[in-house]
Formats: structure tokens, C-alpha cells, sequence
């Protein structure tokens, strides 16, 4: 048969089963907020979950608007890409730089030399390679106009002939 437990051990049973009752209603509280947050966690992610469900229809949406334009340039930027991978596209910078050093430079000298050639060739036609000297014309007297005839004074009449 079980022996019984010693009065001392009886009392410690008694006490810790005292303090555990007296700390269920904090454990129950504790435990009733984090029911409560985990209520509140669950009903926000249930609200994400649904605006993620539209935004993923706005998405499917939009990629059903942008699909077939981007399939039809697919032909077009594999061709650019082939374009690109060429070697010779590495050196149109250095191109750029040797045109610019080396033509430009001639090209402003033709353009100085075009103007010069413009010059000369709008003076050949005003008048020939030299310039004649001007003749001084003397001025013109003025005109002076009649004067109306309402003006005039009035004519007497002619003497009739007596006889």
C-alpha cells in the first residue's frame, strides 16, 4: 500500500496548488490578450490577403494590356541585340572622338574658305572683280507746278467794236 504523504509534504502540495490558483486568472488574462491580438493579427492579414487578391487582378490586368506589344518587339530587340554585339559598335566612340579632332576642324577651314569664295563671287556679280568709281550726279532742279486756275484773278472781257 502507498504511504501517506508527511504532514510538511502535504503542506508544501497545498501551498503550491494555493499559489496556482492564485496565478490562473493572471495566466487567463495573459492569455485572453494574446487570443485577442492574435484575433486582431489574423483579421488584418485577411484584409492583406484581399487587397494582395485585387492588386493581383490590377496586375493580370495590366500585364493582358502589355503582353502582346512587348511579344511583337521581341523580334526587333534580339535583331538590336545582335546589332549591339557587334565589335564595331565598341569603337563608335572612339570614331566620334577622331571625327571630331581631325574633321571638324577641316570642315570649319572649308566653311571660312566657302565664305570667302561667297564674297568674291557676289562682288563679281555686282559689278565685276573691280570697283568702278563713282560718278557724282549733279541734282535735279525742282519742279515747280502750275498753279490752279480758280487762283488766277478774273480777265475782264473783251471791248466790243463799235463800228
Amino acid at each position: 500500500m502507498p504511504a501517506l504523504p508527511s504532514p510538511g509534504r502535504l503542506v508544501r502540495l497545498l501551498r503550491e496548488q494555493a499559489e496556482a490558483v492564485v496565478a490562473l486568472p493572471g495566466a487567463l488574462v495573459s492569455l485572453t490578450r494574446a487570443v485577442s491580438s492574435l484575433d486582431g493579427t489574423i483579421r488584418e492579414a485577411r484584409d492583406t490577403v484581399g487587397r494582395l487578391q485585387r492588386l493581383g487582378e490590377r496586375l493580370e490586368g495590366i500585364l493582358d494590356e502589355v503582353e502582346e506589344p512587348v511579344k511583337d518587339l521581341a523580334p526587333g530587340l534580339r535583331r538590336v541585340g545582335r546589332v549591339l554585339d557587334d565589335p564595331a559598335v565598341s569603337e563608335i566612340p572612339e570614331t566620334v572622338r577622331r571625327i571630331r579632332q581631325d574633321v571638324l576642324p577641316l570642315v570649319a577651314t572649308l566653311r571660312g574658305g566657302a565664305d570667302v569664295l561667297d564674297r568674291f563671287s557676289a562682288r563679281a556679280l555686282l559689278g565685276g572683280g573691280r570697283r568702278r568709281p563713282e560718278v557724282a550726279i549733279p541734282p535735279t532742279p525742282p519742279v515747280i507746278p502750275p498753279t490752279p486756275p480758280a487762283a488766277l484773278p478774273p480777265e475782264d472781257p473783251p471791248a466790243e467794236s463799235g463800228g
